[in-house]
Formats: structure tokens, sequence, C-alpha cells
């Protein structure tokens, strides 16, 4: 249901690029790998640096935690695989 605009959200990762779909609202976003910076994963959500300056955000929220430990390790071997450095960051309140 996700992948045909009837979810909420969903994120696809494959070798070279990552589609996020953060809303039923607006169209998917296609990361390349070729785009991006660096990666910052929080508790919540994840942060992808683009080369154009620009950000885009992840957040998981609090419905389905037991989502949130696979979508990190499958984002952490993606950056490994094409060189993009990782950041595990901790929000302390």
């Amino acid at each position: 249901m996700s992948g045909l605009g009837l979810a909420e959200k969903f994120i696809e990762i494959s070798p070279s690029a990552i589609k996020l779909k953060k809303n039923s609202l607006f169209p998917a976003h296609k990361l390349s790998s070729a785009d991006m910076e660096k990666v910052e994963i929080f508790p919540l959500n994840i942060v992808f640096f683009l080369r154009s300056g620009k950000k885009v955000i992840l957040r998981f929220g609090t419905t389905f935690p037991d989502v949130i430990e696979p979508v990190n390790e499958s984002i952490d071997s993606f950056c490994s695989i094409n060189n993009i450095p990782l950041e595990l960051k901790k929000e302390e309140l």
C-alpha cells in the first residue's frame, strides 16, 4: 500500500539510491548516493545532508518502534557501500 501512495510513509533502499515518501500528500524523494554528503542517525529520525546544501529529514515517531532498528541498519549498510559518512547521534534533553 505504501508504494501505491495509499499509506503515510515508506522508505525503499537500493544499492545506489534511497526513495523516501514522508506522507501521502507529497511525491516520493529519490536521494542518489552521489548527491549525499553525509547522514546523521538520531533515535527517532534520520537526517540526509545533500551536496546542494539541503537536508532531508525522515521522522519515525513512536507509533512503530520495531521498524526503527532495521531501517537504521539498512542505512548503515547503504552508507558503508557508498562511502558516505555516517554519524550516530544521541539527543540529550
